[in-house]
């Protein structure tokens, strides 16, 4: 019977492209487990480096069907106004959330050495340096010098762990956009963040600017104490601070170390933010970060020369303070 024998090789046909569909997904998902973090072309020439064919069209299929069943996932990458996506094995415990990967062919292996410099510069975006950026340092609410490492040809940078919890960064809710030497890395905004209430203290003996600061954290829920002199300062050892906004000088004198060590013997730790009216060597602040300080609000360029008002200014000690 012709319709019958019509039938069956119909059948026949679907069955052996069901079949070569099975295993193009078993063999693309031992390529992306074996080389993880690869674009859809980068896994092409790799079939071909290991002399197996793979079409292009099964390729993008075998991709759409993966993700579909939830093996697979993808990270949208940005290089040179390009998007591009890279593929990863959907493992339950994936690859660890302070890790920010950059695929070979993103970056110049040569232009990175075991350490870089992070950026924190807003709710949703950080910075990543191959070397110091001094006006990066001082518009950034906090910076940390951080580990990196080059594995499989591809570069991993290191973050703090308070910057993951912060931001809450893990591999598939970020995009990183590599300009040269500095990888911009775009996370979620915290709006919807819920943060514990911390123990503020402001020592400020300019009025605007400590009514501003005051303004901004009680806003966020924080409980804040302000002083205009030291000693009003030091009367508020005892009420369990958690982070300080100090003044670096008070009445002509310095006196921002010898108050955040008063107060680090109550709580050690305890972390601060610099206000400062003169710009600061990398050696000082060196200093004040071995103490126990974490961000700097300069009252000088560059915040001025860009147009940075202090009310942005305020936000973003908030955010740091919330970090830590």
């Amino acid at each position: 019977m012709p319709d019958d024998e019509n039938r069956k090789q119909t059948e026949s046909a679907r069955r052996a492209r069901r079949e070569r569909s099975e295993t193009n997904d078993k063999i693309l998902y031992e390529f992306i487990k074996n080389y993880p973090g690869k674009t859809s072309t980068e896994l092409e020439e790799i079939f071909t480096q290991n002399r197996f064919r793979f079409e292009r069209s099964y390729l993008v299929n075998a991709l759409q069907r993966l993700e579909s069943e939830n093996k697979i996932k993808t990270r949208q990458v940005q290089s040179d106004k390009k998007i591009v996506n890279l593929y990863y094995v959907n493992y339950d415990n994936g690859r660890p959330a302070e890790e920010v990967e950059i695929v070979r062919g993103l970056f110049k292996p040569d232009d990175w050495s075991s350490t870089a410099y992070l950026y924190a510069l807003a709710d949703n975006e950080i910075k990543i340096c191959a070397e110091v950026d001094p006006n990066l340092e001082q518009l950034s609410i906090a910076s940390y010098q951080i580990r990196t490492k080059i594995q499989n040809n591809n570069l991993f940078l290191i973050l703090p762990k308070q910057v993951v919890r912060f931001y809450r960064i893990s591999p598939e809710k970020y995009q990183t956009d590599i300009r040269g030497r500095i990888i911009v890395v775009k996370v979620n905004p915290q709006k919807e963040k819920k943060t514990s209430k911390k123990s503020i203290l402001i020592l400020e003996d300019d009025d605007y600017w400590r009514g501003r600061l005051e303004e901004k954290f009680g806003q966020a829920g924080h409980e804040v104490y302000s002083a205009k002199t030291v000693s009003e300062a030091y009367s508020l050892l005892n009420k369990g601070i958690d982070f300080l906004v100090l003044d670096w000088v008070i009445g002509r004198q310095k006196v921002a170390e010898d108050v955040f060590l008063r107060f680090r013997e109550k709580n050690p730790k305890i972390r601060g933010s610099l206000i400062t009216e003169n710009a600061i060597s990398q050696d000082k602040w060196k200093q004040f970060t071995k103490l126990g300080f974490v961000g700097i609000i300069p009252k000088h360029p560059p915040y001025r020369e860009r147009g940075i008002s202090i009310n942005e200014i305020a936000n973003e000690q908030v955010s740091l303070a919330e970090m830590w």
